[in-house]
């Protein structure tokens, strides 16, 4: 909700056959009414009959605005206008000032933190509203569309939790923009240029759009630097708004981030930027700034009438439709000057230029690091962790192993968290030699010349020597700081290690000059080059904890109690969180799955229902499930990264995995499923397909053993045990080998088990080591609605399976 203008009302829906007359003959009627003063109701207040206003073309009607002599009179005309026209004092939205028939070009003004869309833009000395009252008189702006664009942009408004990103959606022009409106428009720019393909964006094109900041905290403000506590204070007491504040902050990652974002665009538009020189300077030059694009100052402005314009010729109003005519020209192709677009190479700016951090903060950057939500659970395996890394006595890189979605990610964030504030701490994410430089760029870049060319401290040259190195002497420059006596006690994180398949990259990825490493893998046993390693295992979390975290994620949906199943039904979270095998995904997934999906048709049983369905209920509805995606990566993506980081994405690897979830692999039974490839069937190509796998032995089979290892199919505690599988993974595997490869295998399965009871002397090695592995197979044959006929087994082996299965198993099983 935006704040209310004080004299000036804006009047919607007004029908297409409403002529300009009419509505300037009801301005005059509002404008030159008596009204009460409320302070003392026995005196009037006179109006007068020539009100300011405007009347333009809106959509497929008119709006218009109307400024009145007083608030009494304001107040009034929004009670009683007698129209049925729309009137508010609020100027959310887009509000149209001036639309010729044929507009060659859009100007839409955005406001500041806690400004209104008209208000922002008035100036003091005589209510003029410069965008409504001044530019559509100044050629060439009498042949443009000038707009507003109002938003909830109040720091006190706890019930609105709109952000930067959500007003970005509804505004995508040549843009005006004042302080904090700047960086909804930035983000706007970014959002055109990832999303241009959506039809809500249709005819807006970056080619076609400009930019031009007023005071815009591109680096952020240090006036927004609050005290932690205080901002949690304020939030709870006065409705303080901490997405804001954060950014707003000087040296924050979030505002960074954007600029990340902007710099590296496809597409870049023309952009101008001016900053205030008076009183206040709550932004400074170096923050106004964007790219390479340099802020000019506006002489004898402050933040608040940078804005404000009171004439035609004032020195503000002149150096502004100036900068404007610019954009213009250079979007219309009438000029050749390109100073205005950008040509930065597509690495990230710097946070802040000629800062030094306050004396009680440290270093916290990287892109994900605020990407960060409090843990739920692993209480003990953080507090191994964060025992392990403020214990190092020496260089010390700390492993996060796991599984995909296991939570290895979030376990390194609260561990950063945690510390923050209290030593520099550095986070990289890459998947290619391209991002991992860049990523390192970054980083060198928000530390800045002043902590990495501390040779220089003190010359007035300092960032024209910055600026003339190259980036691998830049990112040299911060791997040899970061052995400095004040990165001591520093961490240096790298996230999903293994989305750097080279081994080179790996190796640059890890600086030898950090004091402590921490990063998460899905391999465990990787080492490389890397200094003494301690690995820290994350398996699946206490059934508890999953409960814990069902509720959580239950409670965030939004849904009356009434509308959420059973998923308030103790029990019935129990057996979810066992359905799920402890996996923190999946337990996420689950909850939004049944609220979203299972309960529309299931109603106060959907918990239940999904437990069902994942425990052998039909096979789409589970395959449907592995692959739901509510805003995180689905089940089945998640095993898809992990089978394309095998060596061989279709290799032996692979198959030996396919073959694997058909057998029974619980060890908890008391048997080791790796006897199965001690059977005693000859392996004859034409009767079995995947012979060469079947016939494997030994170290060969270690080693395929090892490979699904590495990228956390299976999971073990020391080598000589055999690896457990999760069975959402083994789920997973069978539902991408198809009907085809289902059948290959029980076909294969079940000859190599009825050949090996025939071969063997003892009926209870067979019991113990093979009759799992036929139960099993035949379990998951039938839950994706599979007969044994449709097997095409031998009379022979067929026969057996009815007699030694069905008799001795029961109906249960089948």
């Amino acid at each position: 909700m935006s704040t209310h203008s004080t004299h000036t009302v804006r009047v919607r829906e007004i029908d297409q056959d409403v002529s300009p007359t009419r509505f300037s003959n009801i301005a005059r009627s509002l404008s030159s009414k008596r009204c009460r003063q409320w302070w003392l109701p026995s005196t009037t207040q006179t109006g007068h009959d020539n009100p300011v206003t405007s009347f333009a073309l809106h959509l497929d009607g008119y709006n218009g605005t109307i400024t009145l002599p007083s608030v009494q009179h304001k107040d009034l005309a929004l009670k009683e206008h007698g129209t049925d026209w729309k009137f508010d004092d609020e100027f959310d939205g887009v509000t149209t000032l001036s639309s010729p028939i044929e507009a060659d070009v859009d100007i839409c003004a955005i406001h500041g933190l806690n400004g209104n869309a008209f208000d922002s833009w008035v100036a003091k000395s005589n209510q003029k509203m410069w965008l409504r009252d001044i530019l559509p008189t100044s050629p060439p702006f009498d042949k443009a569309r000038i707009m507003t664009f109002g938003y909830g942009s109040q720091l006190f408004d706890g019930s609105n939790l709109s952000g930067i990103h959500d007003w970005s959606h509804y505004l995508l022009s040549s843009l005006i923009c004042h302080s904090m409106g700047g960086l909804v428009a930035r983000q706007a720019m970014i959002r055109l240029d990832g999303y241009s393909h959506r039809p809500e964006y249709h005819g807006i094109s970056l080619e076609r759009c400009g930019l031009l900041f007023l005071s815009t905290p591109h680096s952020g403000t240090t006036e927004a630097d609050w005290n932690a506590l205080l901002v949690e204070l304020g939030s709870l007491t006065s409705g303080l708004r901490p997405e804001i504040m954060a950014y707003l902050r000087s040296f924050n990652p979030l505002s960074t981030e954007t600029q990340e974002d902007f710099a590296n665009m496809k597409i870049k538009p023309p952009l101008a930027a001016f900053h205030e020189t008076r009183m206040t300077k709550i932004v400074t030059r170096e923050s106004a700034s964007l790219n390479e694009i340099k802020s000019v100052s506006i002489e004898g402005t402050d933040h608040n009438t940078i804005c404000k314009f009171d004439g035609k010729f004032c020195e503000g109003f002149l150096a502004v439709a100036g900068k404007l005519r610019d954009l213009r020209g250079t979007l219309l192709g009438e000029n050749t000057d390109n100073s205005l677009i950008s040509k930065m190479p597509h690495h990230p700016p710097p946070a802040a230029v000629n800062c030094y951090l306050p004396s009680d903060k440290k270093f916290f950057e990287g892109r994900g690091l605020e990407e960060w939500g409090p843990l739920k659970g692993r209480k003990e395996d953080l507090d191994s962790l964060t025992q392990a890394i403020s214990s190092a006595k020496s260089k010390t890189a700390f492993a996060i192993t796991g599984t995909g979605g296991i939570g290895k990610t979030a376990m390194m964030l609260e561990a950063a968290h945690q510390d923050k504030d209290q030593k520099n701490i550095f986070l990289i994410q890459a998947d290619d030699s391209i991002s991992l430089q860049r990523a390192y760029l970054g980083l060198a870049l928000r530390v800045g010349p002043e902590y990495l060319l501390k040779e220089y401290r003190g010359r007035g040259d300092l960032h024209a020597i910055w600026s003339n190195q190259s980036v691998e002497e830049k990112v040299d420059r911060f791997k040899r700081w970061l052995k400095d006596p004040e990165n001591d006690n520093s961490l240096f994180l790298v996230d999903d290690m293994d989305a750097l398949t080279e081994c080179k990259d790996r190796k640059y990825a890890f600086p030898t000059e950090a004091r402590n490493i921490l990063y998460t893998t899905r391999d465990p046993v990787y080492r490389g080059a890397l200094p003494r390693r301690q690995r820290i295992y994350l398996s699946g979390m206490l059934v508890e904890d999953i409960i814990e975290l069902l509720e959580t994620v239950r409670d965030s949906e939004n849904v009356s109690e009434e509308n959420t199943g059973d998923l308030y039904n103790h029990e019935v979270l129990l057996e979810i969180a066992n359905a799920v095998g402890g996996h923190p995904l999946a337990a996420t997934i689950a909850v939004r799955y049944i609220l979203r999906v299972s309960s529309q048709w299931s109603g106060d049983r959907a918990g239940r229902e999904f437990v069902d369905t994942i425990t052998g209920g039909g096979h789409e509805e589970r395959k449907f499930f592995l692959e739901f995606s509510p805003e995180t990566p689905s089940i089945m993506e998640n095993f898809q990264v992990s089978r394309n980081r095998l060596s061989d994405p279709g290799g032996d690897g692979w198959k030996l995995l396919q073959l694997i979830s058909m057998l029974a692999t619980d060890c908890t039974l008391g048997f080791d499923y790796r006897n199965f490839f001690t059977h005693r069937c000859p392996m004859d190509p034409v009767k079995f397909q995947d012979h060469k796998l079947l016939g494997i032995k030994g170290s060969q089979l270690g080693l395929l053993f090892n490979e699904l290892e590495s990228v956390s199919f299976g999971e073990r505690q020391n080598t000589s045990q055999p690896l457990q599988f999760h069975p959402l993974w083994l789920e997973c595997a069978r539902h991408v080998m198809e009907e085809s490869g289902r059948q290959r295998h029980a076909h294969q399965i079940l000859r190599i088990c009825y050949h090996t009871s025939l071969s063997l002397d003892a009926t209870t090695n067979y019991t113990k080591d093979f009759l799992p592995h036929v139960q099993h197979c035949l379990r998951v044959y039938k839950s994706f609605g599979m007969k044994i006929e449709n097997l095409r087994l031998p009379g022979n082996v067929e026969k057996w399976v009815h007699v030694m299965v069905y008799d001795t198993v029961t109906s249960h099983m089948i």
